[in-house]
């Protein structure tokens, strides 16, 4: 196991993104192994309240930044100007800092040059997890077919054979990302290791229900574009409800900042009286738990996203019913229908799984029963923090 290593991340720590959840999971996992680790990150919303400080349980360092991403509304541009800046405010705060670190780790791309001039100061080893597809981002935010498009992209996909061939370890959170990076760099398998998303079981606990009170729950973390185009099938589901003379539901439905939803899908929402939308909670934990059923009703197109994977291993860590379609637990090894979980192949076939499994809850009761517990112990097995960071003995 290693002894020391510092963690850079590009987001905020009080965002309610996957990301924090992430490092969070690593880091308590890590320390207890004993190995000293500490994180970089920035504070976009004026100074720190102190230059290092104790954040659960090790040690922060907070820099201060502007919000390039969001005061520049220009694709691709605001985060190239935010690397920019923000490996500059970082090495510019560890040159007065008598640190040492045998490895550094950058959290997905944005925060690499920061390690990398980091690991060339302190003769360190460079890991880099997570990277995420940037060519996905190009096409998401560049919808037209025209040649700044094709440069652009271009352009990133160079860039990550640049970044991949610099780093020393590259961690994947899914399967299908460590084939995708295999088959456009060859001869790097040595560097790859799968490392999936995880949770703290202690936490997503598992709370035994004596009854089913037809509770449903999504978290939509906004405003990430699949998970908008997954809130958009949930008000198709309601709808299906409606044209079904169905009422007997009740929604929770948690986004990180409410103002991040559009106009017009919030009044849509706002429709229904059984529909709560809840903003910036302060624990995901206890909203899943009280809830009986999680929907996932994600599309296709976004299999390299982490997003809907750990919710998903979120959700069966509470041993909830989770209701997904392929794409939502797309990269969650293990997941069987009808065993752990129940996969629907789009919203209708969804909306009239959850329509059976309320109206006939006393039939559905010991089915209900079985996959609770078996989506338990897949994540008691697979996805518990203490059980994944082997990987680093691997390295």
């Amino acid at each position: 196991m290693i002894k020391d290593l510092l963690i850079v991340s590009y987001e905020n720590p009080n965002s309610y993104v996957g990301l924090n959840t992430r490092i969070d999971g690593i880091v308590n996992a890590l320390q207890e192994k004993n190995v000293h680790v500490e994180i970089v990150v920035p504070l976009y919303s004026g100074k720190a309240e102190s230059e290092n400080r104790c954040f659960k349980n090790f040690k922060v360092h907070q820099i201060s930044m502007p919000n390039f991403f969001g005061r520049f509304n220009i694709p691709i541009f605001s985060r190239i100007l935010f690397v920019i800046f923000f490996t500059f405010v970082v090495l510019r705060y560890f040159k007065k800092r008598n640190c040492i670190f045998s490895y550094v780790q950058s959290e997905q791309i944005y925060s690499f040059f920061c390690c990398f001039f980091l690991a060339k100061k302190y003769k360190a080893k460079i890991i880099l997890d997570d990277p995420t597809m940037l060519e996905l981002f190009v096409d998401d935010k560049l919808k037209k077919v025209n040649l700044i498009k094709f440069m652009v992209r271009n352009l990133v996909i160079k860039f990550e054979f640049f970044i991949y061939a610099l780093s020393d370890y590259i961690f994947c959170s899914s399967k299908k990302t460590m084939d995708c990076i295999n088959s456009k760099m060859k001869g790097i398998d040595h560097k790859l290791f799968y490392f999936p998303n995880g949770v703290d079981t202690e936490k997503y606990s598992m709370v035994e229900k004596q009854v089913i009170e037809n509770k449903i729950f999504f978290n939509c973390s906004l405003p990430y574009y699949q998970n908008v185009a997954a809130l958009k099938n949930i008000v198709n589901i309601l709808e299906y409800f409606d044209e079904k003379n169905f009422y007997d539901y009740f929604i929770t439905i948690i986004v990180n900042d409410v103002s991040f939803l559009s106009k017009d899908l919030l009044d849509k929402l706002k429709i229904y009286e059984n529909v709560t939308i809840l903003s910036k909670v302060e624990s995901l934990a206890y909203h899943l738990q009280q809830a009986d059923f999680v929907m996932l009703p994600y599309e296709r197109g976004h299999f390299l996203t982490a997003g809907s994977r750990l919710k998903a291993i979120e959700a069966l860590s509470c041993g909830k019913v989770v209701i997904s379609t392929p794409e939502g637990i797309d990269g969650v090894l293990g997941c069987i229908d009808g065993k752990n979980v129940l996969i629907c192949s789009d919203y209708v076939e969804m909306a009239n799984r959850i329509i059976d499994l309320i109206k006939n809850e006393e039939r559905n009761k010991i089915f209900i029963y079985k996959i609770q517990q078996s989506a338990r112990n897949l994540v008691m097995e697979h996805y518990a923090w203490n059980k994944l960071i082997h990987v680093y003995d691997e390295i």
